[in-house]
């Protein structure tokens, strides 16, 4: 989950926020790519700070990854005249393109945001860089449980059953996953949002898991598809996704 510096809009804004998030205030520019860990099927907030940039409106970073990816990220300063700059970019599981605009990763692939720094407050250029480490290992779902292959009629009026399975490789059953902790509020299944959702035993394990229904009419699964995307938030706002095949049934069989 990407964070934002300290403080609200306000105070982020103001000359003492920004010196507050960025010490160096006047002196050497500040790059952010938030904390922790990244998932692999969202967006990376990109937060830049620089007094020497103040009212030049936009300014552009670099994103790099390990698996050979490089793209350029618009930032808006955000307040106007801060010196604060904001700004995103989209990530996808998959084989690294330089350039389209969205962040391939793999798992544990780092990300690197930089930009060069015209007065690093000894009067020379510097380059300015943060990195974080994408997480895009999968949590187990499963669609239509007790089904296979997962069968999906897309002419269907009804609803798709997914489960969010907890899983637990630890000797002592410590959860690797507690699907209790997510939030399906903030699930979407092939873009579609859940219309109901109860905690139970799915896989007949011990565990509650998290199972939820989608209209069919609202995902976005087409008929040449063989696999479907989960995705969502814990309350701990930890982002996860999850992936299982499908077999679609064309609208026009």
């Amino acid at each position: 989950m990407v964070t934002r510096p300290p403080g609200s809009n306000d105070e982020i804004g103001s000359k003492d926020g920004f010196q507050r998030w960025h010490p160096g205030w006047r002196q050497a520019g500040g790059i952010h790519l938030g904390v922790g860990t990244h998932s692999c099927v969202s967006e990376i907030e990109v937060t830049a700070a620089d007094a020497d940039l103040q009212d030049a409106g936009v300014m552009d970073v670099q994103v790099l990854t390990s698996q050979g990816d490089e793209e350029t990220v618009p930032l808006t300063e955000t307040p106007a005249g801060s010196g604060m700059f904001v700004g995103t970019i989209g990530t996808a599981l998959a084989v690294a393109e330089s350039g389209d605009g969205v962040l391939q990763l793999s798992d544990q692939a780092t990300i690197s945001a930089v930009y060069l720094d015209q007065d690093d407050g000894s009067g020379e250029p510097a380059w300015v860089r943060d990195t974080v480490v994408a997480e895009c290992q999968p949590m187990a779902i499963d669609i239509k449980p007790g089904s296979y292959p997962n069968s999906i009629n897309l002419r269907s009026r009804g609803q798709i059953p997914v489960a969010i399975l907890t899983t637990s490789t630890a000797q002592d059953g410590s959860a690797d996953f507690d699907a209790i902790l997510v939030d399906p509020e903030t699930v979407l299944f092939a873009d579609a949002a859940p219309v109901h959702s109860a905690l139970e035993d799915v896989d007949g394990d011990g565990d509650r898991d998290l199972i939820l229904h989608f209209r069919t009419q609202e995902v976005a699964i087409e008929p040449e598809d063989t696999a479907a995307k989960l995705t969502g938030l814990t309350y701990l706002k930890e982002e996860f996704f999850g992936l299982d095949s499908v077999r679609p049934i064309s609208r026009n069989r």
